[in-house]
């Protein structure tokens, strides 16, 4: 597997920092500079959004577990962690963002059922919608090794 490692029967999502390596590089940058430029506000700002985005980047979570049959996102920073019982699972869903024909983001979500409303969680964000089949086909697998239908 590419983009999961496997605990047991718990399948973990290796980190994605593509994007927010860049994000966290340009605000490191602009504090640094923010010191050059003798300017505390910019490098505090830009110190503190770094740090913020650094955490986020730790916190982030997708776990598959199979003795639980569930999946658990944990996206952001304040955001809490959701439990998605594979029972309660709709569908995935790939979207792309384009711009004059160039993507610009790519981003798999998931769509389950809570409380008989239709909800949606992201799983995982990319330059490209290659990337996403290819994270999304190894979801897909891993689901389907257990005998649940993990379809597009």
């Amino acid at each position: 597997m590419k983009y999961f490692t496997q605990n047991g029967n718990q399948y973990t999502m290796k980190r994605q920092v593509g994007f927010s390596l860049i994000v966290i590089i340009t605000l490191g940058a602009a504090a640094i500079a923010g010191v050059f430029v003798n300017k505390p506000a910019l490098t505090w700002i830009c110190g503190i959004m770094t740090i913020l985005f650094i955490l986020a980047v730790a916190m982030k979570r997708v776990v598959i577990d199979m003795d639980r049959k569930e999946i658990y996102i944990k996206n952001g920073l304040f955001a809490p962690g959701i439990s998605i019982q594979f029972a309660d699972f709709i569908s995935f869903q790939l979207a792309s963002v384009r711009q004059s024909f160039i993507t610009t983001n790519a981003s798999l979500n998931i769509l389950y059922s809570k409380n008989g409303k239709e909800k949606t969680a992201g799983i995982a964000e990319g330059f490209t919608v290659s990337r996403m089949q290819q994270v999304l086909n190894e979801v897909e697998e891993i689901m389907n090794s257990d005998g649940h239908p993990g379809k597009i």
